[in-house]
């Protein structure tokens, strides 16, 4: 089973998690337009305290969830608030924050990646993962060969899939994508420390 959001006891202090992007000011008490990467979107509004990141180049600029949401991690961030309240508004998702009250205040953080401390995320049961910590894990099949790399996962509604990327080299310069259900049945063991998912799934 797989969580859209860390695994097991790797939770290190200071240790970020990418979680969402403010994308505007709503009104002008502060209220924020936010955009969440967890799924449900109202996950994020399960932890009280989150951090941000103001224009760095090291996250990535979305404007909508992409497919590696949850994937980026940082060691450090620029200020961190409480989260008062949130609500859904409309089609999107509003925030209000400690000592963010007016509109000019808000403005300040549109732009900002939303993190959460890894320290504050749940403990998984044994066999569950949160995405984040399988994106980048090398793929192989149980006759030792290399599918590549866990590039993203989708959600299809039956089951979470994975998707495996081969680099371009290795693949004879052709994009090389492979698609592996999460079922107990296709994937055979995780391991996080080294960095290996073992799967029974034809290499073709």
């Amino acid at each position: 089973m797989t969580a859209q959001l860390t695994s097991e006891e790797r939770f290190r202090t200071q240790e970020y998690v990418v979680v969402g992007k403010v994308q505007g000011h709503f009104g002008v008490k502060g209220w924020l337009k936010v955009l969440s990467f967890t799924r449900p979107p109202l996950e994020i509004l399960e932890y009280k305290e989150w951090s941000f990141l103001l224009n760095r180049e090291s996250v990535r600029d979305r404007k909508q969830p992409d497919r590696r949401a949850l994937s980026d991690q940082v060691e450090n961030c620029d200020e961190s608030l409480e989260l008062l309240e949130g609500k859904w508004q409309g089609k999107g998702l509003i925030v209000r924050l400690a000592s963010v009250t007016s509109r000019e205040q808000a403005e300040r953080l549109i732009g900002a990646s939303v993190l959460i401390d890894r320290e504050h995320f749940a403990q998984l049961d044994e066999g569950e993962y949160y995405w984040t910590d399988l994106i980048g894990l090398q793929v192989e099949n149980t006759e030792g060969k290399s599918l590549g790399k866990v590039d993203h996962l989708v959600e299809t509604g039956a089951n979470d899939v994975m998707v495996v990327h081969k680099d371009s080299e290795a693949a004879g310069g052709k994009p090389n994508e492979t698609l592996v259900p999460w079922a107990d049945v296709y994937v055979r063991s995780v391991n996080l420390e080294a960095g290996l998912i073992l799967v029974d799934w034809d290499a073709d």
